[in-house]
């Protein structure tokens, strides 16, 4: 557990040091998955379970059920972002506004 830990560590402090590796995380691709990161944490281990499973038992194909699976759950996550994460944090904000101080 202590690697992890130290690994991490080690990759903040690069990318903290070194301008390239910024530039190389601040690309679109990497903003994007940061974005939905959340929504793809709740549902990856659900979609794995069914999907994956699913698909092993049809196809036998361990690279294939792995790539859909990614696929399924990058969309579900973009979809739970734009319509439940974000609305839960508008309505969060708004009901932060209602309260007296």
């Amino acid at each position: 557990v202590l690697y992890h830990i130290l690994g991490a560590f080690c990759l903040l402090y690069a990318i903290f040091i070194l301008p390239w590796l910024q530039n190389f995380f601040s690309h679109p691709v990497f903003v994007y998955l940061g974005k939905i990161s959340f929504s793809l944490y709740l549902i990856h281990l659900p979609l794995i379970c069914m999907i994956t499973a699913k698909l092993l038992l049809i196809t036998q194909l361990k690279i294939f059920s792995a790539c859909i699976t990614l696929i399924i759950s990058i969309l579900m996550a973009h979809f739970y972002y734009k319509y439940i994460d974000q609305l839960t944090i508008q309505l969060t904000k708004f009901h932060l506004t209602l309260q007296p101080r």
